[in-house]
């Protein structure tokens, strides 16, 4: 177990000395982050490597920590579509896998109608919950990034942080 997880802390120490500054490390952590909890499924690995790309953030941290948060996102889909449907103050209906097959043997342009709807009041939920906490986390995790980063030029590894 001791060589598994040192094993990890060198592979992490690894990404995290690569002349990151701490706006791109913590840009890295919040937008891989926001755009990972995105409630559509299928998009993350490309916004992601796009968004990577064009801010020249460190692509492995960003794309490991979307595939970390993908079972989180499947649990909070439902959530954000609650919640995007109590600020339009409408009823969603479209919400179980046996509902969403029945309309489809019914209509499917009206099934595609209603998932769109979804999708909508979905956004919504993620818009109002996780932009404003990526935007904290973003401030909290650049200081902690400058403390991390002033360390590790001081000589430390991960594993052995000096103590406070």
């Amino acid at each position: 177990m001791k060589k598994w997880l040192k094993k990890i802390t060198q592979k992490i120490n690894v990404i995290l000395n690569q002349r990151l500054t701490p706006y791109q490390l913590a840009l890295s952590l919040v937008l891989s982050l926001v755009i990972s909890l995105f409630p559509v499924i299928g998009l993350t690995t490309l916004v992601v490597t796009f968004v990577a790309a064009y801010f020249k953030l460190n692509f492995p941290i960003m794309i490991s920590l979307a595939y970390l948060m993908e079972p989180v996102k499947l649990f909070l889909i439902v959530p954000f579509i609650k919640l995007g449907a109590k600020i339009f103050n409408v009823k969603h209906s479209l919400l179980t896998f046996s509902a969403i097959k029945n309309s489809f043997s019914l209509s499917v342009s009206d099934t595609l109608q209603e998932l769109a709807y979804e999708l909508i009041c979905g956004f919504m939920g993620w818009a109002v919950t996780v932009i404003p906490i990526g935007i904290m986390m973003y401030f909290i995790l650049k200081k902690l990034c400058v403390k991390f980063l002033n360390s590790q030029k001081a000589g430390f590894s991960i594993h052995e942080m000096p103590s406070s």
